[in-house]
């Protein structure tokens, strides 16, 4: 194989790469369409996360039942070992 063409291959696998990325991305956004990310509530060891959900919107009187909700759980804070937000 000449060096020209290996160069060439190169090129067009990491435009191929750059392509891939930017697609995953794009889906993973889609993914997040429908996602809430509720900040600054600390749920108690015992308490259910759905529950302070359904309060919180509740007492914004916002109309979600609870059988509109797909999942619901808190996420590990950036750097963090220990769940932070809901």
């Amino acid at each position: 194989m000449k060096i020209g063409s290996v160069e060439e291959n190169t090129s067009l696998e990491a435009q191929q790469n750059i392509d891939l990325r930017r697609y995953v991305e794009e889906l993973e956004q889609y993914n997040r369409r429908n996602n809430l990310e509720i900040t600054g509530i600390q749920a108690a060891d015992e308490e259910d996360e759905l529950g302070i959900v359904l309060k919180i919107v509740a007492v914004l009187e916002v109309d979600i039942k609870r059988e509109d909700i797909v999942a619901c759980h808190p996420l590990k804070k950036r750097g963090s070992l220990n769940a932070q937000k809901l």
